[in-house]
């Protein structure tokens, strides 16, 4: 694999990781359409890798906060919100682990299906132009233990390919009322055990040496990933989730176009 390659695919890993446009969707239509051949255990950990150094730059500061808070070495009502932040984070990473290991035989039926990703990128869709920034009614430090795993059960759905994580994550924070903006910080947290559990699998089963260009793929997905998430924060905040809405439409009809 070249340089120019492994580059390219840490752009799009690291734009799509966290737009919500869903990345293994485009990944199972790019593989059906473009004969784009899956990128390899090794690959897949180091795009994954990158978008976790993408993660932890942008929230470096929440998440000294919420580790020296969750020792105790803040002020108490500090330690309270970090440590409440903490079991929401461990809440909400539970259905998708579930998830992932008792659905993997439909799962890998999901992935061999382009029409399926197809009409789920309708439905991420219709969740993104349907979500509404409503009046706040709870902030990323107050929430219960429900919120976050009702927040973790649209992460579960969201192991379908064209089912985006960031989009159904953030929308149902937003329902739950969470601003767009709290609603996104928590999505992304989320992202980080996340995008962990999936390198510690594909590290499991790695065989083989780096592949030509690995540093390049790893940097190149970490900065995509953090110009995505910096964006995303904006977008949220100032309009919100629809406009993405569109963009899955389209590569969905396309799709499905050249499915007849």
């Amino acid at each position: 694999m070249s340089t120019w390659h492994a580059v390219l695919l840490g752009v799009l890993q690291g734009l799509t990781e966290f737009l919500p446009v869903s990345s293994s969707g485009h990944l199972v239509l790019a593989q059906h359409f473009l004969d784009v051949a899956a990128p390899g255990l090794t690959l897949e950990v180091l795009v994954h890798l990158g978008t976790l150094v993408a993660v932890v730059a942008v929230f470096w500061p929440q998440l000294i906060a919420l580790l020296t808070g969750a020792v105790g070495l803040r002020g108490a009502e500090e330690v309270r919100t970090q440590r409440r932040l903490l079991r929401n984070l461990l809440i909400g990473t539970v259905p998708a682990a579930i998830f992932g290991i008792l659905g993997a035989d439909l799962l890998a039926v999901a992935f061999d299906s382009p029409r399926l990703t197809a009409w789920a990128l309708v439905v991420t869709g219709c969740v993104l132009f349907a979500s509404r920034r409503t009046r706040q009614r709870t902030c990323l430090g107050e929430m219960d233990a429900w919120e976050a795993l009702g927040i973790g059960v649209a992460q579960a759905f969201a192991l379908v390919p064209g089912l985006s994580r960031s989009g159904l994550t953030i929308a149902a924070g937003m329902a739950l009322g969470l601003s767009g903006r709290d609603a996104a910080r928590f999505s992304f947290l989320l992202a980080i055990p996340a995008i962990s559990g999936a390198c510690l699998l594909d590290v499991l089963r790695l065989e083989g040496n780096l592949v030509p260009g690995a540093l390049w793929a790893v940097a190149s997905a970490a900065v995509a990933g953090y110009l995505a998430i910096r964006w995303l924060l904006v977008v949220v905040r100032s309009r919100g989730l629809r406009p993405f809405a569109w963009y899955c439409w389209v590569v969905a009809a396309v799709a499905l176009f050249a499915l007849r």
